[in-house]
């Protein structure tokens, strides 16, 4: 039996999850909906992946995914704190300030799994920057010496 998996968002992160599962990457997923915030776009995005478009959180819930994925707090904290405590729902983040919980009381609960790392901080990215930073330096020394 696949994970049904639900998407929250249809910009750059959610269409490289779908991709992956269309090009068969996440076989053990199954997408079931997805949820954004222009109706137009979230049924391109639909039809292109073959799921549900859905107008509400509530819908997109009642298809009752065992995973969703969001780039940051598109949740209201109280829903999200009552949905972790049905079934076996976990919620997963890169970092902290995603959870978007400024009490930081969710990052206690135990189906709440934070990496504390940005998903976007990665070698190639530091580097490519500390490049940029440099290059920079070098042009202002350069046009200001």
């Amino acid at each position: 039996m696949k994970l049904k998996l639900a998407l929250i968002g249809c910009g750059f992160l959610n269409q490289i999850v779908a991709e992956a599962m269309r090009n068969g990457y996440l076989p053990e997923y199954e997408l079931t909906g997805v949820l954004g915030r222009n109706e137009k776009n979230t049924l391109t995005f639909a039809e292109r992946f073959l799921c549900r478009a859905c107008k509400t959180i509530e819908e997109l819930m009642a298809l009752e995914p065992d995973f969703n994925t969001s780039i940051g707090p598109a949740h209201d904290i109280d829903a999200l704190a009552g949905w972790l405590e049905t079934g076996n729902n976990e919620f997963f983040c890169d970092t902290a300030g995603v959870l978007g919980d400024p009490s930081g009381e969710l990052l206690k609960h135990p189906h709440v799994n934070c990496m504390y790392v940005s998903s976007g901080r990665t070698g190639q990215a530091f580097d490519r920057l500390s490049e940029k930073v440099l290059d920079n330096i070098e042009t202002f020394l350069a046009q200001n010496s």
